[in-house]
């Protein structure tokens, strides 16, 4: 016991310098992850005046492309902020004493990794269609507008699609939410973690040992 209360007082306490970066880059960097996080959802929201130039034949590839495009960048913004934000904690993962996502990275440490992926595979389909849906739709009525067919119809769509638009934005920015919340749950949990190695139990151990 005093051993390793001899070893714990050896060990230099780590300072705010050393952790943290000036305040300057930290300002830097956080106007900088808003600018992509607002861009992201511009692009994702509001249409794309490329498409405006082009016909509608044969070039829906482009709007499938811009759309998988636009999902994987919302993907990267996301999951560049989750990691961050686990490296700055202290510890970096989970520190519930009951924690249903710790009991199944313990007992099938592949399953948990397998349907996490799964979630996200899923999360970044759902986020392709809803891109493309609201794209397709902006699109659609600016042919309208113009007085143009859309294929498949003789005359000019005249359809009001603005609650279709908005009702798709409430769910391209519930899957963002959520793909912002897998990725954060997904860091904290998916470090080295063994069965008696729970940061709570640990620090309960080393307070028991001290007294």
């Amino acid at each position: 016991m005093q051993k390793g209360t001899e070893d714990k007082s050896n060990i230099p306490a780590r300072s705010n310098d050393d952790v943290l970066p000036p305040l300057a880059v930290r300002l830097t960097m956080k106007v900088m992850r808003l600018i992509f996080i607002g861009k992201m959802f511009e692009y994702s929201f509001v249409p794309f005046p490329p498409f405006s130039l082009l016909t509608f034949d044969n070039n829906v590839g482009w709007f499938i492309a811009y759309s998988a495009i636009v999902s994987i960048w919302g993907f990267a913004v996301w999951m560049e902020r989750a990691y961050r934000n686990k490296i700055n904690l202290q510890p970096p993962r989970c520190t519930k004493i009951i924690c249903f996502r710790c009991n199944t990275r313990i007992k099938s440490p592949k399953w948990f990794k397998y349907k996490n992926w799964l979630y996200f595979f899923l999360l970044y389909v759902s986020l392709t269609i809803s891109n493309l849906r609201i794209q397709l739709a902006f699109f659609i009525t600016e042919m309208s507008r113009q007085g143009i067919s859309v294929p498949g119809m003789k005359e000019p769509d005249n359809r009001d699609y603005s609650a279709l638009i908005m009702s798709t934005r409430i769910i391209g920015a519930l899957i963002h939410y959520m793909t912002a919340n897998l990725f954060k749950e997904y860091y904290l949990h998916n470090g080295p973690l063994e069965k008696n190695d729970r940061p709570s139990t640990d620090e309960k151990t080393s307070e028991n040992e001290t007294l």
